[in-house]
């Protein structure tokens, strides 16, 4: 009878961290990982793009030798008061690519890479490459504005760097991409 109860304890010890893995894997959700934007292709109908997954053209970043992981953004000539914050959380993560999108002819902030182009390729890679835009061209121009693009080419966040929050979340969501997100 002891040997039984030991075979029944044994079994169920050993049974347990299968169960469990079980469970977790069919109903737990991984918090660790970040949304991927515009799956079923660029929403802009001027763009005249596939039905699948956006990805950035490998041709504009070559061009610019920029190399994902990257964060692109367009830069504002005056500096808000959490422009510290935002250094700061870009220090931490070295081996993300920084780069400022600009029209060529503007003039430039010292210190930065920058992925120049012509007001037309400008107006096109906001809309077309980051879809900044509302599903027509943009009249307007954008600033603190910037992208997070994953080593697939995928969009993975847009953040408006003039709000503490949104530094703060740009700052968890590089921590992710880089030790725990995969690429999906």
């Amino acid at each position: 009878m002891k040997r039984l109860n030991k075979i029944v304890i044994v079994s169920l010890v050993l049974l347990l961290p299968v169960l469990v893995y079980s469970f977790l894997k069919e109903y737990g959700s991984n918090q660790f990982d970040l949304p991927v934007y515009h799956k079923d292709g660029n929403p802009i109908a001027e763009c005249n793009a596939a039905s699948e997954q956006h990805r950035l053209t490998i041709e504009i970043l070559f061009e610019n030798n920029a190399s994902p992981p990257l964060l692109i953004f367009i830069p504002d000539s005056v500096k808000n008061e959490y422009y510290s914050d935002l250094n700061n959380v870009l220090d931490k993560y070295p081996m993300i690519d920084v780069r400022a999108l600009y029209i060529e002819g503007d003039s430039l902030i010292e210190g930065l890479h920058y992925m120049g182009t012509s007001l037309t390729g400008y107006l096109n890679f906001i809309n077309c490459e980051l879809i900044l835009g509302e599903d027509h061209w943009l009249n307007s121009g954008i600033s603190n504005k910037y992208v997070l693009i994953d080593s697939s080419r995928k969009i993975r966040g847009y953040y408006d760097c003039t709000q503490l929050s949104e530094i703060e979340r740009l700052d968890i969501e590089l921590d992710i991409l880089l030790n725990y997100a995969s690429d999906r």
